[in-house]
């Protein structure tokens, strides 16, 4: 499973054998001191009362995709039934998007077979957690600097009542990080003036968002793509045929690959857009293949997973398209 690896070839069976069980030291080291009451992971959620609904809803998010974008007039929005637009002082006509369903995602571009430089962002399970490639951080961060440079730097575009609808695309405010991001609204309450945002670049939600923190997205960030991408460790499965990966195991992994240098391989893609990769890890000078290495803790059983990819059944959305994994994992039975 593990890739040919550059570290010194001449390391003996001991000297292996002594890297994988400081890895497992340390895991067990962050487990007792980060989840010292056996705490399940963090889901990247300020609140997790209704964890399946909300993750439905982000990951129709991810697959419900409506190109249409909408236009706008002066810093008097001017709304009609088709259009909104925007004027700038340097009389640059900005298109408002009112009617997107969704944001593309950018998956062309991972080359399958080729080992590369990633960052972990999210993980909910070990078949289910998102990467950034790192060849993309240039660019994502000019593109995040000039999107937030352009929200701070006006007062307008807030979203009136009327405009809110599930997946209405919009950025929304985070008072903490002081930064706007791109989000998808996933629900809103009106007696409470409050919305359920998904932020898709970052594969985390928030609930009871006040809709002062929410503004219109201009087309020109709407019709970026997100450049996320989301992964299963392959060949390997839950011990004793569960079909869940317990918090136990999710813990590890989100432990071991906290802060290093990551490596992914993807093998192959599934109709869903989840790529099955081969993950690495250096760790302490340690060169770790995530799969290997859950295997080697006897958290996670070897299977082949190669060949049953055209008999999966696959949850359907709304269009007929194949839902996404994480769906199916968090809304098994």
């Amino acid at each position: 499973m593990s890739r040919t690896q550059n570290n010194n070839n001449n390391n003996n069976n001991n000297s292996g054998r002594q890297m994988i069980r400081h890895c497992i030291e340390k895991a067990e080291a962050y487990n007792s001191s980060m989840f010292p009451n056996n705490l399940s992971i963090s889901t990247n959620t300020k609140s997790k009362d209704n964890f399946i609904d909300v993750t439905e809803q982000i990951l129709f998010c991810q697959n419900g995709i409506d190109n249409l974008n909408i236009s706008s007039k002066n810093n008097n929005l001017t709304f009609n039934e088709t259009s909104i637009e925007e004027t700038n002082p340097e009389n640059e006509v900005l298109m408002v998007d009112i009617v997107s369903n969704g944001y593309k995602y950018e998956t062309s571009s991972f080359e399958l077979n080729v080992v590369q430089q990633c960052c972990v962002v999210s993980i909910i399970s070990p078949y289910a957690f998102t990467i950034q490639l790192t060849r993309d951080f240039i660019e994502c961060d000019a593109f995040f600097k000039n999107m937030n440079d352009y929200y701070n730097s006006i007062d307008d575009l807030q979203i009136s009542q009327e405009y809110l609808r599930k997946n209405l695309l919009c950025v929304t405010y985070d008072e903490i990080a002081f930064a706007w991001n791109r989000s998808q609204i996933m629900e809103y309450d009106l007696n409470e003036d409050t919305v359920n945002v998904f932020f898709v670049d970052l594969n985390s939600w928030e609930e009871n968002v006040p809709r002062s923190r929410i503004r219109f997205i201009l087309t020109k960030y709407s019709s970026r793509p997100v450049y996320l991408l989301t992964c299963r460790l392959a060949s390997i499965a839950p011990l004793n045929n569960d079909i869940e990966w317990n918090d136990v195991v999710s813990r590890t992994f989100q432990n071991v690959v906290h802060n290093c240098q990551c490596d992914v391989e993807p093998l192959y893609k599934r109709c869903d857009n989840t790529f099955y990769v081969n993950l690495f890890a250096l760790h302490d000078e340690a060169y770790v293949c995530i799969n290997d290495f859950l295997i080697h803790c006897k958290m996670a059983r070897p299977i082949d997973d190669t060949n049953n990819q055209d008999s999966s059944v696959y949850m359907l959305d709304d269009d007929g398209q194949p839902m996404h994994s994480m769906i199916a994992l968090c809304s098994h039975p």
